[in-house]
C-alpha cells in the first residue's frame, strides 16, 4: 500500500472498503515518505477507514536494514527510534490511525532484549504521540520461533511482555 503509486494505493483502499473492511494494516517501513502516509490517511479519511501502520519489518522487506539480534540490543537506537518519533509526531492528530505497530513479526533469541526494545520503542512513541494505541506485532500469537521465549505458549513471558505500560493492544 505504501510502496505503490498513488492510483494503486487509492484503488487498494477503495477495494478494502468495498469488501467490508473498516481497518487496514499496512507496512510503513523506513524510509517511508511522510507525503505517502499523508496520502493514505487522506484517502482513508474520505472512506471512513482506519489504518495500522507497521513501522519496521523483521525480514528487512522494503527497508534499508535487516533486523537481527544485534538490532534488538542496540541497533534500533541508530535510525529506527528517530524514524518512529518523526512519523508518530507528524501524524499524532490523524484520526485515521487506530494504532502504531512496532514491528512486523519480531523474532529474537533473547527475551530481555525483546522486552527492552518493546519498552523503549513504545515509550518513545507514546511520548511523541499520546493519541494512538501501540502494539508490538508478534507473529500470529506465536511470537518467536514457534513457541519459545515470548510466545503466548510461554505464559509468564507473554504476560510480562504485554504488561509494558506503554503498550495498549495485544497482537495475537
Amino acid at each position: 500500500l505504501a510502496n505503490v503509486d498513488s492510483a494503486t494505493s487509492e484503488a487498494m483502499l477503495k477495494d478494502a472498503v468495498s469488501e467490508g473492511f473498516s481497518v487496514l494494516r499496512f507496512w510503513a517501513f523506513e524510509p517511508l515518505e511522510k507525503n505517502k502516509l499523508k496520502e493514505i490517511c487522506d484517502i482513508s479519511k474520505e472512506l471512513n477507514l482506519k489504518v495500522i501502520p507497521v513501522l519496521a519489518d523483521t525480514w528487512g522487506y522494503l527497508q534499508n536494514y535487516k533486523i537481527d539480534d544485534e538490532w534488538y540490543r542496540t541497533g534500533y537506537k541508530k535510525n529506527y527510534l528517530n524514524y518512529v518519533k518523526d512519523i508518530t509526531t507528524a501524524f499524532k492528530d490523524r484520526d485515521e490511525i487506530i494504532l502504531w505497530e512496532l514491528i512486523n513479526e519480531p523474532v529474537n533469541n533473547s527475551f530481555s532484549e525483546m522486552y527492552n526494545f518493546a519498552e523503549d520503542a513504545s515509550k518513545t512513541i507514546k511520548e511523541s504521540d499520546p493519541n494512538h494505541l501501540i502494539s508490538i506485532g508478534t507473529i500470529g500469537g506465536i511470537g518467536d520461533k514457534f513457541g519459545d521465549q515470548f510466545s503466548r505458549f510461554n505464559v509468564a513471558n507473554f504476560e510480562k511482555l504485554y504488561s509494558i505500560k506503554t503498550l495498549d493492544a495485544i497482537s495475537i
